[in-house]
């Protein structure tokens, strides 16, 4: 194990997804104080600790048929990682920890309450970052107390996975176990590709590219595995999240049109409910659309403000642009890592401009990952 003294210049978490999707960083911070410092030097030992080898859970012979069958399967997909995606080959994920919780860590998200600009706090490694994590959600919940008191919109959303981008082999958590294959499958990529590419202080471009990889390792998993029954459940949900996706963009747009408006703040804040009235009712008509699927109903049962959309963007606007920028590179990977990683040479405005440039192309892009008969 590491000592406290290497874990303070190295240590950070990395928890994926708001409640929704797949997603942020949680460091520590140059200027956070004393106890954010301790519970996240804490809770990352308390992770590393609990964490024992794979094989040696497996030949155990005590986890449920469930879990044994996931964790079986991590470490498949593990070695497709690096053998046909080109990922880092390390022992990331070849030990497993039982938390014993439903999520990793929690993430605190707030925003002023009639912006969408979320607030930042600087980080070591990654630079400033639009949420703040902790490993307990009393202490989270504790933070987002003192934001709202301050007239904040906050959120507090648990996330599945943890991620050292490298520094640390990252263990495999029970967080990250899914009744769904392809969601493990999903994860355990996603988190690899921030190894591989990474751009300091850019966390819409590190999310997006590490999504689209994840989009494009699920598809080569279930082709390799002959799965079109499987693949075309994962199509689905990809399909949804999209619709979902388009649905809080479309409200996003109305509120940041709401806001920059030269209505007195109380017309303002009518009109934000009024956004969020009707965030609900297109959200009632979408839902029908899928046939009654009522997979992001609980998202939307809470009480949501500005914090629940100001990081939208974060994990999807760059998406299918990405997508694009991999299939002109003809599903070489190794060419598409190396295009990706040389932008950091640019400032984040130009890279971003660079990477939407490919958008031309989304939408073909799209078609083929979600349809395993354009393969």
């Amino acid at each position: 194990m590491a000592s406290v003294g290497t874990t303070l210049r190295r240590v950070f978490a990395r928890p994926l997804g708001l409640g929704l999707l797949p997603l942020p960083l949680i460091l520590l911070s140059s200027c956070s104080t004393l106890s954010y410092y301790g519970q996240s030097i804490s809770g990352h030992i308390g992770l590393i600790s609990r964490a024992k080898p794979v094989e040696a859970v497996l030949e155990r012979g005590d986890p449920p048929p469930g879990v044994r069958a996931q964790l079986m399967l991590s470490q498949q997909v593990r070695d497709f990682a690096v053998e046909m995606l080109h990922l880092p080959d390390n022992g990331s994920y070849r030990r497993y920890a039982d938390l014993g919780r439903p999520y990793v860590v929690w993430n605190v998200v707030a925003t002023p309450e009639l912006s969408l600009e979320p607030k930042n706090w600087c980080f070591l490694f990654v630079g400033c970052l639009a949420y703040r994590g902790y490993f307990n959600r009393d202490d989270a919940d504790s933070y987002a107390a003192e934001l709202r008191a301050q007239g904040m919109d906050v959120q507090v959303s648990g996330a599945r996975a943890y991620s050292t981008l490298g520094w640390f082999d990252d263990p495999l958590l029970s967080t990250m176990l899914s009744p769904q294959d392809w969601a493990l499958i999903d994860v355990i990529i996603h988190e690899l590709a921030h190894q591989k590419v990474y751009i300091k202080g850019d966390s819409p471009f590190n999310e997006a590219f590490a999504t689209a990889v994840a989009h494009y390792g699920v598809q080569r998993w279930f082709e390799t595995h002959n799965q079109p029954e499987a693949y075309a459940e994962y199509a689905l949900a990809q399909e949804r999240k999209v619709d979902f996706h388009t649905l809080l963009a479309t409200t996003r747009q109305r509120l940041k049109g709401l806001y920059a408006s030269s209505l007195p703040e109380e017309q303002k804040r009518e009109g934000k409910k009024a956004v969020f009235a009707r965030l609900r009712e297109d959200y009632a008509v979408l839902k029908a659309s899928w046939g009654g699927y009522g997979g992001y109903d609980a998202w939307m049962a809470r009480e949501i403000n500005n914090a629940h959309l100001a990081l939208f963007a974060t994990y999807h606007e760059l998406v299918p642009a990405f997508l694009a920028m991999l299939r002109l590179n003809q599903g070489d990977l190794n060419a598409f890592y190396a295009q990706a990683e040389s932008l950091d040479r640019l400032s984040r405005e130009a890279r971003h401009l660079e990477v939407a440039s490919y958008l031309p192309q989304a939408p073909a892009v799209q078609r083929a990952t979600f349809t395993p008969e354009a393969q």
